[in-house]
């Protein structure tokens, strides 16, 4: 059993590390490289990778806390695996309520429009509620039991009938509506995408806006790819403590704790190719950047300006079609 643990111990720190690592590095890039997708989108993907940071971290304890049999490092792994699953859920309707709610891609007028304030308002909340979701098992002994042990290592996570299931099952209950307020989000936005706002592009020829509209259903996609891997993620974990099967409860520390390594890795990988596609055609300067935004807002001028001289441009135009018609007439005439 020992040796099975330590192999467990050293599977799960290998592929924490490399998600670790991957995560790291991706925040570096958004936070120092220039982008050309909008401000808030950004933004929105580095809060997904600071998350799943927490949770490769979280899954780097549970290894260390395996191997050395230390109590200590268990608990605080159980506070980052909490944390990192509830931030990552969160993150990914963060992006969808901002991809629908606040810049939709389907409406290239309001990509030009940022307010710093809106990451604020919206991240602060979730990381604060997060924060003591996750602690409350750890500093309250008649919430939940920590002599008992865990059924998922160092998962604060125990079947029904068990001290601490109660808290257990809201956290599931919690996760699951989240990842299904996510989905409706990401059905939503894709049907606005690809179904009811081509109208939009189409009737406007301008490529920065074909570029932000096609920048956003390949956001989509990414996101869509990503999330249903961590739909998987969460039904194994939800199976593997819940099913009364020997399959899920004779493994079920390797079945949880792999997975979640593993979903930290893939979508390291996956932010990774995104950055690299979204930064390949910009960023050699500050104006090139710029220039998407600026193209908007000139043709937004242009709309104002159009808007309060449409009728006498009308009236203009009726009267040289009018002053055609009479010269072809009179030349046919004679």
């Amino acid at each position: 059993m020992a040796d099975e643990d330590d192999t467990l111990a050293i599977v799960v720190f290998v592929i924490s590390s490399i998600a670790c690592a991957l995560n790291v590095a991706l925040i570096f890039v958004k936070l120092f490289k220039e982008f050309v997708i909008p401000k808030l989108w950004r933004y929105s993907l580095l809060y997904q990778n600071v998350a799943f940071l927490a949770l490769s971290v979280g899954l780097v304890l549970v290894s260390l806390s395996i191997y050395l049999h230390q109590e200590t490092l268990c608990h605080a792994a159980g506070f980052f695996l909490i944390f990192g699953l509830f931030l990552t859920s969160l993150s990914f309707l963060t992006t969808g309520i901002i991809l629908l709610s606040i810049q939709n891609p389907g409406k290239p007028s309001s990509l030009t429009k940022f307010h710093r304030n809106v990451v604020l308002v919206i991240l602060i909340p979730e990381v604060i509620i997060s924060a003591v979701i996750s602690i409350l098992p750890f500093v309250s002994d008649a919430l939940y039991d920590k002599s008992v042990d865990f059924d998922v290592t160092c998962l604060p996570l125990r079947d029904h009938g068990q001290q601490g299931a109660a808290y257990g099952t809201l956290l599931v209950v919690i996760w699951w509506v989240i990842v299904i307020a996510v989905g409706v989000c990401d059905i939503i936005i894709g049907l606005k995408l690809w179904k009811f706002n081509n109208r939009i592009n189409s009737a406007q020829n301008n490529v920065w806006q074909s570029q932000l509209i096609s920048q956003g259903k390949t956001l989509i996609k990414f996101l869509l790819i990503d999330h249903v891997f961590y739909v998987l993620v969460i039904l194994a974990t939800t199976l593997s403590v819940y099913v009364d099967h020997d399959i899920f409860k004779s493994n079920q520390s390797w079945i949880t704790l792999t997975s979640l390594a593993l979903t930290s890795v893939f979508h390291g990988l996956l932010s990774s190719v995104a950055d690299v596609m979204w930064t390949a055609c910009c960023c050699r300067n500050n104006g090139a950047v710029k220039e998407p935004h600026r193209k908007l807002k000139k043709l937004e001028l242009m709309k104002v300006e159009v808007r309060h001289t449409g009728y006498y441009k009308q009236a203009f135009v009726i009267v040289l079609l009018y002053y055609r018609v009479i010269v072809f007439g009179y030349n046919c005439y004679y």
